[in-house]
């Protein structure tokens, strides 16, 4: 108790200390900073704009690479894992199954034994041919060409050859007689199909339809249509044959035509190049991506059907597009009606990485021509046939125009009037130059050229 007496004295004694005065030599204390300071510069608070910016592009680059990683191990498994798991199930459960396509009836299949070559001969009607393949084993090539000496009681002959050094190779194959299901159809031809897995070796297919022509001037069918991705297609001199329509469809392997004939046709493939001689009077389109087109056209008018001038079928058309390779096509223009209205052409020529040369050899002295043609990176160019009248127009930067005047070449009218060739052009900024080239004086000009090249250049040779 007395410690704690003591103790409360010491403190009262400090206490008292307090409020006492400071000595006299006792040196000034530094009077205390406040709590908060009330300074207004100094309470704000900045809001770092490039920080919050880089953690911004760091989140971003971290999610497009999460997503670069994630497609690449994504197509690595559907495009290389996934198929060589399925592979080699079916080879280790000896998958034998051979699917048809739906809508397809199979009449007749050939049988073949375990030999190294196999061959077999169908004979269908060849007003409506068709020709499937299906299957990884499926693949080899297909010509068609006329017979002249032959008839075969007004069939066509198809000799289909396969060949393999895998002696299980025709365990997994059929080759057969089709017809469509559909009662409104008529197609009727040959299929090939196999198993849809690849086994440790293939083989190849070698198809040959021969069409007999006999005595009449110009055998007129119905269609042909193929759907054989391998295969690569080989069309004779079919001078003789003309079909009504035209279906070829193919991957990865070549389309070529010595000369083939037909009103509508649509040949298609990729990574392989389309080259022949084709006779239209109606319609075509050729398609290909990463490969070139080098063709030449007879686009044929005929007379006209319809009375009204707007209608397609007044138009022969071309189309032609390759994705990554240049296009190279000569047209004929030819037409059996002096109406310049009724004979009708129009080109469409479309290429993104390749060069476009279109010429003329020939064309009808009074007609209408329509000519597209489009690239990015490459020249665009045009041979303008004398007969042509129309306008034309050039897309491209002002230093890759050129306009080749060879009017000097001929001076004889094609109508023979006497009239003489005229040229103008107008320059209507760095992107576009237009103009016009006609035969004397004309009130309305039909005819039209349009030339795109978006890094390259254009030309237009008169």
């Amino acid at each position: 108790m007395i410690m704690i007496y003591e103790k409360e004295d010491e403190e009262n004694q400090l206490l008292q200390s307090d409020n006492q005065p400071p000595p006299e030599d006792a040196e000034p204390e530094p009077p205390a900073s406040p709590a908060v300071s009330t300074s207004t510069s100094e309470s704000k608070r900045y809001f770092n704009l490039g920080r919050y910016f880089r953690r911004i592009l760091r989140r971003c680059r971290r999610l497009m690479l999460f997503v670069l990683c994630t497609m690449i191990i994504g197509y690595t498994l559907v495009a290389k894992v996934i198929p060589v798991l399925l592979t080699e199930y079916h080879r280790y459960q000896d998958d034998r199954a051979i699917y048809v396509p739906p809508g397809i009836a199979v009449d007749r299949c050939a049988d073949w034994k375990s030999n190294p070559v196999n061959t077999d001969e169908f004979f269908v009607n060849m007003d409506s041919l068709l020709f499937l393949a299906q299957g990884k084993l499926s693949a080899g090539e297909i010509v068609v060409k006329q017979s002249e000496d032959a008839t075969w009681g007004g069939q066509a002959k198809v000799t289909v050859q396969a060949s393999s050094n895998y002696p299980r190779f025709f365990e997994y194959v059929r080759v057969c007689q089709i017809r469509s299901r559909r009662v409104w159809l008529k197609d009727i031809g040959v299929g090939i199909f196999s198993v849809p897995w690849q086994p440790v070796d293939t083989g190849r297919f070698s198809v040959l339809v021969e069409i007999p022509v006999g005595a009449e001037d110009r055998l007129q069918l119905t269609s042909l249509r193929t759907d054989m991705p391998h295969f690569r297609h080989t069309f004779g001199n079919l001078s003789r044959v003309h079909f009504e329509k035209m279906t070829v469809s193919t991957k990865a392997r070549p389309i070529n035509s010595e000369f083939l004939s037909f009103a509508e046709g649509t040949l298609h493939t990729s990574h392989a190049p389309i080259k022949g001689t084709y006779n239209v009077s109606s319609e075509v389109s050729l398609t290909t991506s990463k490969s070139f087109i080098d063709v030449e056209m007879q686009l044929h008018r005929q007379e006209p059907i319809p009375a009204d001038s707007r209608s397609r079928q007044l138009w022969t058309t071309s189309n032609l597009k390759a994705s990554r390779g240049h296009i190279r096509a000569t047209y004929d223009l030819r037409t059996s009606t002096p109406v310049a209205e009724h004979s009708r052409y129009s080109i469409n020529a479309e290429t993104t990485l390749g060069k476009i040369d279109i010429d003329f050899g020939d064309a009808p002295p009074a007609h209408v021509l329509c000519v597209h043609a489009a690239t990015t990176f490459r020249r665009a160019r045009v041979f303008v046939p004398p007969q042509f009248e129309g306008s034309f127009a050039m897309n491209s930067l002002y230093p890759f125009r050129t306009i080749v005047d060879n009017r000097e070449s001929y001076d004889v009218d094609p109508l023979g009037r006497n009239r003489s060739r005229a040229l103008w052009h107008t320059y209507e900024g760095p992107f576009l130059r237009r103009g016009a080239v006609v035969w004397g004086s004309v009130d309305v000009i039909h005819g039209e050229i349009d030339l795109k090249s978006t890094f390259g250049s254009t030309a237009i040779v008169i």
